[in-house]
This record gives structure tokens, sequence and C-alpha cells, in this order.
């Protein structure tokens, strides 16, 4: 008997997808992001080419890249803008590439910035509403180095160059 449990329990872990996504929750968010004009990702060209900008080489469903348009280029980090439905196209494929029987983190991290952010539409936006917009960057907002407690308030961090 525990071992039938415990196989339940496995498969109900496994059908479950990316965490915290049943099959319900992202049918919710390909409804809601089929309805979307714009929306913009901005991350690292390789996260992209890895995601959604690559042609997989798995199976005949989400093999394709994804269309999405780039907008805006900073060294390795570019902003890309697709519609609604090419969004539901990357959805999904992230949702192949991280659910049952497979683990893909880079595909996780992306889905798992993306979905609160559909999560947050509402069905009439107000007018003149920014484009919503993913920055998939975890240097984003890391704070500066903060003098050391010996240093005056104000003096840098840094090793001292002076001669003595």
């Amino acid at each position: 008997m525990r071992i039938v449990l415990t196989v339940l329990a496995v498969t109900a872990v496994l059908a479950g997808g990316l965490a915290g996504c049943g099959d319900s929750k992202h049918d919710e968010r390909l409804k809601k992001a089929a309805g979307i004009t714009a929306f913009r990702i901005r991350c690292t060209q390789d996260l992209w080419n890895r995601t959604g900008g690559h042609k997989a080489s798995w199976g005949d469903n989400y093999r394709d890249p994804v269309k999405a348009r780039v907008i805006e280029r900073h060294g390795e980090t570019i902003t890309l803008e697709m519609t609604g439905p090419h969004l539901v196209d990357l959805l999904n494929k992230l949702h192949h590439m991280d659910g049952p029987g497979a683990s893909d983190p880079l595909a996780r991290r992306m889905y798992e910035a993306i979905a609160p952010q559909i999560d947050a539409v509402q069905a009439t936006p107000a007018q003149g509403a920014p484009v919503p917009e993913v920055v998939i960057d975890d240097t984003v907002g890391t704070a500066p180095a903060s003098p050391t407690a010996s240093s005056p308030a104000g003096a840098s961090a840094s090793p001292s160059t002076s001669n003595k």
C-alpha cells in the first residue's frame, strides 16, 4: 500500500510540470496571454537562444523558434517584443521543456519570470497602460559595495594606493 501511495505522489508531482504550475493554471495563463497585443522580455541573448529562440531537436510540437522581434540590444542583453499568440507559443514551449519527464532550469527560470506578469494582466487594460515587460537579470538592483566598518562614511572601500 505504501508503494502505491508513493507512486501516486510522485506521479502527481511530475504531472504538475513547472513548479506551482498545474495544467489548469497554465491554461489560464495561455488564455490571458492570447489576448495581449504586445509583451516584452529583457534577458541575455544566450538565455533567449536556449529557451525560446532555438530550434529544438526533440518532438514535433514546440520545435520551431518562437517568433519575437529584437527591439533593443545592450551588450549581451536584448529586449524582445512579441504578440500574445507568440507568447502562447513561448509558454507552451517552456512548459514542455520543463514539464513531466523533462527538467530544464533555464526554461523554468524564464517561465517563472513571465508567469506573474501574465497573472497580473487585466482583461481591459487602462488606456495608455505600458506594454507588460519582464526583466530576467538577477544583477539588476544589486546594491553597490558599502564602506567597511573601519572606513569613514563616504570613504572608498577599495584598498588605498597611497605611499607612506
